[in-house]
């Protein structure tokens, strides 16, 4: 017997590539191999294309035909610089593969590392709905203050630095040497100043006139420590915007 007549199901005649069948509009995929690290991963292209304008116009670049990039595993598309880690917790938000998890226990589908990997790999490659996903998530997870800081200047999350300014200017407990090694000492010595005023400081509306929230509405006038610390970090959450 031909290998045809033992297998037909793997078997694919020239015919097979031929079908005049419609093809469905969103569930027909092309794939993509990528090589990440030493790791080899063959995906779906559908995200990347849609969500991502950085790989869209990676994949609308024309191809030579003997040899079409990614579409093989001795030719996969590299991305140099990534961990596959990274790499790997984008695609369980991309294409997440155990539904049951996800739909009744969603804190253990994904960890906190996991969700700061999307929000580095979303914001770097410009996919804009996994970006505000993971912004989403990592609200609910607790984070302490330095690190919500930390994370919001590298990924441009300025309400971030409003909450973890403010969260360090109204705690009782001072701030700390290890806290003040991490946000610099031009931070630390602002947070000061701001903890020095946060009792009895009241906001003046023409202070909070050139800057407005990300929805376009200014910061409360009765929250005072709000208001120094919007005050005094001014340029700082104007250039953070993202």
């Amino acid at each position: 017997m031909s290998p045809s007549d033992t297998d037909p199901i793997d078997a694919q005649s020239p015919a097979d590539t031929t079908s005049s069948a419609p093809r469905h509009q969103d569930y027909y995929f092309q794939t993509v191999i990528f090589k990440v690290e030493d790791r080899l991963f063959n995906v779906p292209r559908y995200h990347f294309e849609r969500a991502s304008e950085v790989f869209a116009g990676m994949f609308s670049l024309p191809q030579p035909s003997t040899s079409t990039e990614g579409q093989s595993d001795l030719n996969p598309i590299v991305l140099d610089g990534k961990y596959s880690a990274d790499f790997q917790a984008l695609l369980k938000v991309l294409y997440p593969l155990d539904v049951e998890l996800i739909l009744n226990e969603p804190h253990k589908w994904m960890t906190t590392d996991e969700w700061i990997s999307v929000l580095k790999l979303s914001t770097e490659w410009c996919m804009a709905r996994f970006r505000r996903l993971a912004i989403t998530k990592l609200d609910q997870r607790d984070l302490s203050s330095c690190q919500r800081i930390m994370l919001a200047r590298q990924y441009h999350i300025v309400t971030w630095l409003r909450r973890g300014y403010s969260e360090l200017v109204e705690r009782a407990e001072t701030i700390s040497e290890d806290e003040a090694e991490i946000l610099g000492w031009k931070t630390t010595c602002r947070l000061f100043q701001a903890r020095e005023r946060a009792p009895n400081a009241r906001c003046l509306s023409d202070a909070r006139a050139p800057y407005s929230d990300r929805n376009g509405s200014p910061p409360p006038a009765t929250d005072s420590v709000y208001c120094i610390v919007w005050t005094i970090f001014a340029e700082e959450f104007a250039s953070a915007e993202y």
